[in-house]
């Protein structure tokens, strides 16, 4: 957020869909606060919950499709082997240990 709000064009617009980094804190982040932007480039922040759509998750599912087997949208996975890792990929979850995807492979 640091890093985007000042490329941010008057009057944009951010979204935001999850949190899994601050879940299991005990107070909130401490760091630069973006106040001063956002009143000053009049953004917009609003968050959403993917279930807030339920009746375009099938336009979704084609879309998102169509990008990734373009290479117009790429993703990252982190690939854990095994069931025993199932615990560990879990908890990094919630400490930042993965990148993109956590995936267990049975």
């Amino acid at each position: 957020m640091d890093t985007v709000l000042p490329q941010m064009n008057d009057f944009g617009r951010v979204v935001n869909c999850g949190a899994i980094s601050t879940y299991n804190s005990v107070s909130p982040p401490v760091g630069p606060r973006p106040e001063w932007l956002i009143i000053t480039k009049r953004l917009k922040l609003q968050g959403f919950i993917v279930s807030d759509y339920p009746t375009r998750f099938m336009e979704a599912i084609g879309q998102l499709t169509t990008w990734v087997l373009s290479g117009k949208l790429q993703y990252k996975v982190t690939t854990k082997n095994g069931f025993e890792s199932i615990i560990d990929a879990f908890l990094g979850l919630f400490d930042g240990s993965n990148i993109g995807k956590m995936i267990v492979k049975l």
